[in-house]
């Protein structure tokens, strides 16, 4: 059996994440760029990322984005780089 590793935070007393403002999202996906720049990844593998979901028949169809991340970052790359301000942290709680 595979033993679970209990997960220990960076800074056990600080939450780490912050938010994504759909609304404001443009789906440019520097965020996407920024981050991978940031952790060094090569071709392929993302910690964000900006996923399409379309549906539906004309006249009644629906699309809307899906942003996905790790929430980790105590300096995330993807923040500074989001043009409209979609992507934030509160000075607060992480």
């Amino acid at each position: 059996k595979h033993k679970r590793e209990v997960y220990e935070p960076v800074v056990p007393d600080m939450q780490m994440g912050f938010i994504h403002n759909n609304v404001d999202c443009i789906g440019c996906r520097a965020c996407e760029i920024a981050c991978k720049d940031k952790n060094g990844l090569p071709a392929g593998p993302r910690f964000r990322r900006v996923m399409y979901i379309e549906g539906g028949k004309f006249p009644d169809v629906y699309a809307y984005k899906v942003n996905m991340s790790c929430n980790h970052c105590a300096e995330p790359a993807c923040l500074p780089t989001c043009p409209t301000g979609a992507i934030f942290k509160r000075k607060k709680d992480g």
